[in-house]
Order: structure tokens, then sequence, then C-alpha cells
């Protein structure tokens, strides 16, 4: 009934809608298509008429081949790292051009326009469990993909676009690149109202730590102390209170990028596209191990979840509790029979016993997992394979059919214990956004958007408040109570982040 109710909520935020400033996103298209012109003209002029245009990628890694520069991509991280080499001023200027003027994000511009309705609404946003841990996914001019933007008061270039002033908002930024930061602008509240958003601060990283009973990480983010410094002044060995900005920021990524299983050379990549952080694979191994040391109920938990589900699959029927830091009572294993994968205990008292959170169970075809809520997760198609590690140990797992989030078709998948973790995570994090949908709702904030982890509402000018809509956010349902949620909010006239 609760999910119901949560299904129900949904088709009436998408039915309400969000109201977009079509005046604005027509004067922004003009100036980005202005932008494109000159930056098309100028690619044209400089390589001789070789490119013609900022989205002719081949022809333009032909030209950068000819001019010396091996450019296998010139996508946005790879343009990135071209720019911040040596080159030619000719090639610069190339490249700068593809990067400023050939932004995927203004055809976001051409989609609000062809979905917002008559009345200057844009409906159906969001599409109810889009995702297999049942998070929403972005629909229609999908808004959970707009840019943050890196322009500062990005709102003071709003009348400069309005009244066409090209040349002068090229003074100070490129001006199609203040039009992809001002995307999320063009979302605004209908005249005499206001929105108001809060958003759950580090939530994930939060509900993992308490689902691990990594406790001595919980008091911290209870107590409203920064676990990013924390992190940091460990792995750097000094006090908190001189940690540098960017040693927080390596604490910050470690206890947001380490926490479902990652190595060394994925976090040498994860660290630079989402953290700008130029690490060296030591440094990278340095910080997930510093992590696994400090957070080791978390590593335990990935195991846990494994073998809680190679159990569960081995024995349909019977359901196996997990999570929560709880100690278990005996010792387990699976092992290949000859004909069939089965459980062994080595000691009686083992996962039926215990009281952690999460369960899974197999039934029929499908292994279920019981989120602390009482939603399950469902996956199609369990069984028991042996598979090489990554280490190169032969290691029995779970292998399930999904669908793939690139193909779109059915596949196998295996899991492990830090994708099972993801998904818990995920999934219970979504359970408190949900939560709160429903509960700011009944206080009267009627709710227009959700991204990610923000609820976004809007209300007649001078209803309510931010901080109360913070305290509505951070309200924990009877199934998560204790949990340390605190959300963070704003109010204003045009969506940002």
């Amino acid at each position: 009934p609760r999910e119901r109710e949560i299904y129900l909520h949904t088709e009436l935020k998408n039915d309400r809608g969000i109201h977009l400033d079509r005046e604005l996103v027509v004067a922004a298209r003009a100036i980005a298509d202005e932008g494109i012109a000159r930056a098309n003209a100028a690619l044209d002029e400089i390589t001789d008429g070789q490119v013609t245009g900022v989205t002719k990628t081949g022809p333009m890694r032909a030209w950068l081949k000819d001019q010396g520069v091996d450019a296998p991509s010139i996508a946005k991280a790879p343009l990135r790292e071209l720019l911040e080499s040596d080159l030619d001023p000719k090639v610069r200027m190339v490249l700068e051009h593809r990067q400023e003027s050939g932004k995927s994000s203004v055809a976001k511009l051409d989609s609000m326009l062809d979905v917002v309705c008559d009345d200057g609404q844009l409906r159906g946003l969001t599409m109810y469990h889009g995702a297999s841990t049942g998070r929403e996914s972005g629909r229609l001019c999908q808004p959970h993909n707009y840019p943050q933007g890196d322009i500062p008061n990005i709102e003071e270039y709003i009348d400069p676009v309005l009244r066409q002033e090209y040349d002068e908002i090229d003074i100070t930024y490129h001006p199609v690149r203040v039009i992809v930061s001002m995307l999320r602008a063009m979302l605004s509240s209908r005249p005499g109202h206001e929105l108001i958003a809060a958003d759950f601060s580090a939530i994930e990283a939060r509900v993992l730590v308490v689902l691990a009973g990594q406790d001595d990480i919980v008091e911290l983010w209870r107590s409203g102390q920064d676990v990013y410094k924390y992190n940091a002044a460990r792995l750097y060995g000094v006090p908190v209170d001189q940690v540098t900005k960017q040693q927080r920021q390596t604490g910050k990524f470690q206890e947001l990028g380490a926490g479902y299983g990652m190595g060394a050379k994925k976090a040498v990549s994860a660290g630079k596209a989402v953290y700008q952080l130029e690490l060296s694979e030591e440094n990278a191994r340095e910080i997930i191990n510093g992590y696994r040391t400090t957070h080791s109920k978390v590593v335990a938990f990935w195991n846990e979840s494994d073998r809680a589900a190679l159990h569960a699959v081995a024995n349909p029927g019977v359901v196996f509790s997990f999570g929560g830091g709880k100690p278990h009572a005996g010792e387990h294993e699976i092992r290949w029979s000859g004909s069939r994968w089965m459980w062994v205990e080595k000691r009686e008292g083992i996962y039926q016993g215990n009281s952690g959170p999460l369960k899974f169970i197999k039934a029929g075809a499908y292994l279920y997992l019981i989120l602390p809520s009482k939603r399950p997760l469902v996956y199609a198609a369990p069984r028991i394979v042996e598979a090489e590690t990554p280490w190169g140990e032969l290691k029995p797992g779970v292998e399930i059919s999904s669908v793939s989030g690139y193909t779109h078709q059915w596949e196998r998948q295996r899991m492990y214990g830090g994708l099972w973790v993801e998904n818990i995570v995920q999934a219970v994090s979504r359970d408190l956004l949900k939560e709160a949908d429903l509960r700011v709702e009944q206080h009267g904030y009627p709710v227009v958007l959700d991204v990610h982890d923000e609820v976004v509402a809007e209300v007649p000018e001078g209803f309510g408040s931010v901080e109360e809509f913070e305290k509505l956010l951070a309200v924990t349902p009877e199934w998560a109570a204790g949990w340390p949620i605190k959300a963070e909010g704003w109010r204003g006239t045009r969506y940002r982040k």
C-alpha cells in the first residue's frame, strides 16, 4: 500500500509539472545559435575549409592528425586533457572552439520547447521506478541530466540574454557556456509562487555506514563533524583543523567513492572525472586502502551481502538476514557437491538468527532482497557460478539476468559484494526520498520535481520556510529511526543546484 501511495504521488507530481520560462529559452537558443555559427566560421577559416563545424568530429580529428596531434576522441574528458598539454596556437584555438561551442547540452533547449505544454508547464519529466533500485529516471527534456554549470551568479546573465547582448556576454564568458550554465534557471515558479527545495546531504554515504554498522563514522555524521576532513586528517597524518581544501577534497572522494569496492585503477579515473583530483595509481591505492582500514565494517558488509545472496540462492525458501554490523554466531560456506552448489554449516546458528535489517530469499525464479522499508529488490533467474576474481581467485558468486544500461538488452550479470551494497544503498536512499516527498506534501508543500536526492516544491509567495522544509526532509520513518539524516535547502523563483 505504501508503494502504491508513492506511485500515485509520482503521477500527481508529473501532472503538476514545473514552469518553463519559454521567453528565456527562445532567447538562449538565439544566443547559442550565434555562438555556434561564429565558432563554425572560425574553424572553417583556421583549417582552410577542412573543418566546417564544431560537431564535425571526424574531419576535426583528421585535421588534428595532420597537425601532429593524435586524438582518438575529442569527447569532454579527452578534450580537457588535450587542452592541458602544450599545443600549437592554431590547434588550441580549434579545440577551444570545440570545447565551448560543441556542448551537446545545448540540445536541451530544443527538447524543452518541444515538450512544454500550452500553459507553460513541463509535465511528465520523471518515470516511476525507472531504475532497478526503484529510483526515478528522467524523461523528455531530462532534468536529471542538466549540467551544474561553472559560472557563478548565473542569473545576472538572464537580462543580457533576453536583450540578445551577445558581445556584452562574450566579454566575460563564452556565450554558449553561459547558456549551458543557465539551463537549470530556465525552470521557474509560476507568477505569485516560489520554489522551495532541499537536498539530502551525502545521503548515500550516511546510509552506507548505518547499514554496515560503521558506528564511529555514523557518530561523526550525527554530531555534525566534517567527515571529509576526518578522512583527510587520517590519510595525511595531520590534525583535523590543519586539513587544506585540496586535502579535504581527497577525503571527500574517499568517503563518497570508495564505498563499493572500487580498486586503485578505477579510482585514478574516477578521482579526475568527478573530483578533479590528479592521482597516481600509488596515491589512489593509499586512498582505497585507507578507506578499507578506517571503514572495516563496510568491507565486512560487502562480504556479508555476497555470502547472504549465495546462501539464499543455494537454499530456496530460507530467509537470510544481514547488515547492521551484527555479529553472526556460526561459520558457513558454499561447496560444489558434484551436481549442485550446497550450503554447508560449520557450526549452528547462522543468518536465520541474525536481526540484521536486510534479507535475501529465493522464491521461484527470483531472488528477493528485502530492504528496511520492506520493499523488495527483485533479481531474475539467479544461479551460482564460479568465476575468477580481479585478483585471480576462483570464487562462487551469484549471476542474474538484467537489462543492460548500455545495450538495453537482457544480459547475464555477475554480482559481487560491492555491487549488492551499491544497489542496497541506492534503493534505501530512494525510499527515504520518497517518504520525504509524501511528508512535505502533507504539510502543504506541493512537490513539482525530484532530481536525484533533491525535492523541489512550488508554494505561494511567503508560504512556509526553508528551515521547515529541511526539517521535514530530515525526519526519518520508523524503519530508519535514529539515522543521521540531514538536508540543505534554498528558496527562489528559479531552479538551481
